[in-house]
């Protein structure tokens, strides 16, 4: 039986975290395995079932990304791992709008419910710990351990990141010219249409859109491109780097600009932390990732182009201060930027300790689980309806999905032959549908693979710099998935 399974599904914001964490739990002596959440997506089940099967009553504890209610439990959680013992939720969004974290009640859908509640989840800082008690979770499911994500900040773990350098010489930039990074969290603004669906499925017909947020981010949107497009033609001699929410799609408008202006690029790859470490100016308008300058001790402004109101505001965001003008957006190069967020405030929200990193709380706490006689409530009467009803559903969604994959393939394959185009939204479209499942598993296990060779040396030489002996596991930095 495998000690712990960690569950990843973002993976620029999870794995350098999650394999901090697992190579912890190494040195300790337990066994680790990770995985993408997405490979046990429900309609993937038929698909993937031998491979499904094989973990199933494997696993001792399992941490995964998020944890809401009884159908993402069963779908993503049940389904391939069977009657796990303990299940411990990461929760990797712990802070939302101010009228959400005001009265956790108006928001209650994102917070755990049903059977959910039973699992342990990780609170960040006081703020965290307190929304979920006043939203009905027993204190004593709640693990106060800080944030895993700021732990490589820490000086142990920047050695990991590219020097800028190294990082510009792979988008063919000159890292010798000041760098302003704009940190985008425009999701909304671009077409969501499907996302929503999505969201308003998974939450049980609980989600609905807000369309007058969407339409204050939308005219947002619009004028921080116009109003970055007068930047670039007046400051030609700087870099410019669009960095992307992971939802977020990439439109023409920025395709233009990266076609007019070769020092602007538009860029998904690495961890937001890697260019915040490497770039001189930082930019956001309503992203989280200024938490993460902040730790980094570097400043970041906000940029607000039209009035957002407190209540749909980020509650991070509270008591900070705002560029709200073109003409103060012009001058972000020659103005010396202190930090636009509340110091007291964020170290409310983050309970980041110098003297003992977070990923080394929660492996404490995880020990503690571990070892605990208590086991996972399973509701065997929701268990039951569940094999009764979605098990059919599973099989009709795989076997619709793998009639899109083959007509996708055979379409793939004839446009190679034929050199014909459908334009490259269409392409990607058809791309999605490879259901060669070795072909997609061996990318995600080579990037585990990296980033573990990269950070399992640094995890090994901080547990015996801390405890003073050698890790109990010799294979502490052996990847097994």
């Amino acid at each position: 039986m495998t000690d712990f399974v960690i569950l990843y599904e973002i993976e620029p914001r999870e794995l350098e975290s999650i394999i901090i964490l697992g190579n912890e739990l190494k040195c300790r002596g337990y066994s680790v395995k990770y995985f993408s959440i997405r490979d046990f997506e429900p309609y993937k089940y038929f698909v993937y079932r031998r491979t499904v099967k094989r973990f199933r009553n494997d696993t001792r504890v399992l941490l995964v990304p998020s944890c809401y209610h009884n159908k993402e439990m069963l779908d993503y959680y049940y389904s391939p791992f069977g009657k796990v013992e303990k299940i411990v939720n990461l929760r990797w969004e712990q802070y939302f709008r101010n009228y959400i974290m005001d009265d956790p009640s108006s928001g209650a859908y994102i917070f755990p419910n049903e059977g959910a509640k039973n699992a342990y989840h990780v609170c960040w800082g006081n703020v965290s710990l307190q929304s979920m008690i006043d939203i009905g979770i027993s204190k004593k499911q709640l693990l106060k351990t800080g944030p895993i994500q700021l732990d490589i900040l820490r000086k142990e773990f920047r050695s990991y990141y590219m020097n800028k350098e190294q990082l510009f010489e792979k988008y063919n930039l000159d890292s010798r010219r000041k760098t302003v990074l704009f940190i985008s969290s425009y999701s909304n603004a671009t077409n969501k249409a499907d996302y929503f669906r999505y969201l308003n499925t998974f939450f049980s017909g609980k989600y609905s859109a807000d369309y007058e947020a969407i339409a204050l981010e939308k005219e947002s949107y619009a004028l921080t491109v116009e109003w970055i497009e007068e930047f670039l033609e007046k400051n030609r001699e700087i870099n410019f780097v669009w960095r992307p929410h992971p939802t977020e799609l990439k439109t023409d408008v920025l395709s233009a600009l990266e076609n007019k202006y070769p020092y602007f690029k538009v860029i998904t790859d690495y961890n937001v932390k890697q260019w915040i470490l490497t770039c001189e100016v930082i930019v956001t308008w309503l992203s989280t990732a200024a938490i993460e300058a902040f730790f980094a001790d570097k400043a970041c402004f906000i940029l607000r182009p039209v009035e957002y109101p407190y209540a749909k505001d980020l509650c991070l965001y509270r008591n900070a201060s705002y560029i709200k003008t073109k003409e103060e957006f012009m001058n972000i190069l020659s103005v010396n930027c202190e930090n636009s967020l509340d110091r007291d405030y964020v170290h409310q929200c983050y309970d980041v300790r110098k003297s003992e990193p977070s990923y080394v709380r929660l492996a404490d706490q995880l020990e503690e689980i571990y070892q605990s006689r208590e086991r996972f409530p399973w509701d065997d009467e929701v268990i039951r309806r569940f094999n009764r009803t979605d098990r059919l559903r599973y099989i009709k969604r795989s076997a619709l999905y793998i009639i899109k994959a083959k007509i996708a393939n055979i379409i793939l394959r004839l446009s190679k032959v034929v050199h014909l185009s459908f334009g490259e939204k269409i392409n990607q479209i058809l791309m999605t549908y490879d259901y060669n499942y070795k072909k997609m598993h061996s990318r995600k296990d080579s990037l585990v693979t990296e980033i573990e060779a990269a950070l399992a040396p640094k995890v090994r030489r901080a547990y015996k710099i801390r405890t003073g002996n050698q890790p109990k596991n010799q294979n502490a930095n052996k990847v097994v998935n």
